[in-house]
């Protein structure tokens, strides 16, 4: 353990909902942690399978609390955070497994730098040197998308600079929270981690990913893939991401890419994997909630510090060759998986 630092305080944070088949893993990793000063917080959304009993049962310093409601993931971690103590809050998701470094390389990045308002880890597949994400990045259609998804972790040795971190396995600085906000309840599940740091972005924090604080990640596990929650979540959370965060010009200058965008993931999503019906259930949850939404967008661009000329160089154009490469090349692995009457091995468990 390094002495540059004198180890603050860290809430970590972890929301459940039926996670009876990964949470015992996730737990004794989290005990096995090199950092000592740290406490742990679990709040449990209501599952019906033996989750809380499992933690009762075996994991006694854990500081379990119980939702009589399903929350969803972002306002499950607003109610932990509710309870939190620590300098930085950081988030696990229940189907991870992480290094026993995780904590204290994190908590050491941020530590020396003051603006640096989160952290982002390298999540593996479980059991594989293969990346599900090396942090994130977000379209200029309003579309947070991993960074290094399914490439060799090898080729993300270096720590760097990136737009957000996946809050499946994050560290994020309590007065930036203070500042900016935590997740927006409002999304539910999905895309709340790219809405909060596109929030810090505006602010003026900036994210950094942290090479050797590695998370191994059971994928899609708890929501399950291309569910019908996931499909409708993504495409409506996608929405308040880009009319919230995009500052008046930079929002008419992208909508030429959003609704590229727009029409690619209707493709995909709706005619492809026939969620045509989430897919306009999301559209229309937008469209009866835009004035909510631009209540918010109005406040939020208020307190705006970076210019729309930096904001416009930290965002993906969604039009370029590299991006669609890349784009054709996921989505096509994606339904060779599903032709074969397969699935992504590490999806285990559907919610």
């Amino acid at each position: 353990m390094s002495n540059v630092y004198q180890n603050p305080k860290v809430s970590l944070i972890i929301v459940t909902y039926n996670a009876e088949d990964f949470i015992i893993d996730c737990l004794i990793a989290v005990k096995q942690l090199s950092y000592d000063s740290f406490e742990t917080i679990v709040v449990d959304n209501a599952s019906i399978d033996k989750t809380c009993a499992l933690i009762e049962m075996h994991f006694p310093w854990v500081e379990l609390i119980k939702s009589s409601e399903n929350l969803g993931f972002a306002a499950g971690v607003n109610l932990g955070y509710a309870y939190s103590k620590g300098k930085y809050i950081a988030l696990l998701n229940p189907d991870t497994r992480v290094n026993k470094n995780w904590l204290s390389n994190l908590v050491l990045a941020l530590e020396q730098d003051e603006n640096c308002g989160i952290g982002a880890s390298l999540m593996l597949h479980w059991g594989t040197q293969m990346v599900d994400t090396a942090g994130d990045k977000c379209t200029r259609a309003g579309k947070g998308y991993k960074i290094g998804h399914n490439q060799p972790a090898v080729l993300f040795g270096e720590n760097r600079d990136v737009f957000t971190a996946c809050g499946g396995a994050a560290l994020y600085r309590s007065s930036m929270i203070e500042e900016i906000g935590f997740f927006d309840p409002d999304f539910f599940l999905l895309h709340e981690d790219t809405d909060l740091g596109f929030r810090a972005v505006l602010a003026g924090w900036h994210c950094k990913y942290v090479h050797d604080a590695i998370v191994e990640h059971k994928v899609s596990s708890s929501i399950g893939y291309k569910s019908p929650v996931a499909v409708y979540h993504s495409v409506k959370n996608s929405d308040m991401v880009w009319l919230k965060n995009m500052p008046g010009m930079v929002l008419f200058l992208t909508i030429p890419e959003k609704l590229l965008s727009d029409l690619a993931y209707f493709i995909y999503l709706g005619l492809i994997h026939r969620k045509y019906k989430e897919y306009f259930l999301a559209k229309l949850y937008v469209c009866k909630h835009i004035s909510q939404i631009i209540d918010k967008r109005s406040e939020l661009q208020r307190h705006k510090k970076i210019t729309n000329r930096q904001l416009w160089q930290l965002l993906t154009p969604f039009l370029s060759v590299k991006h669609l490469k890349k784009l054709w090349q996921e989505k096509h692995s994606e339904l060779r998986f599903t032709r074969s009457g397969g699935d992504y091995k590490y999806n285990q468990k559907s919610q």
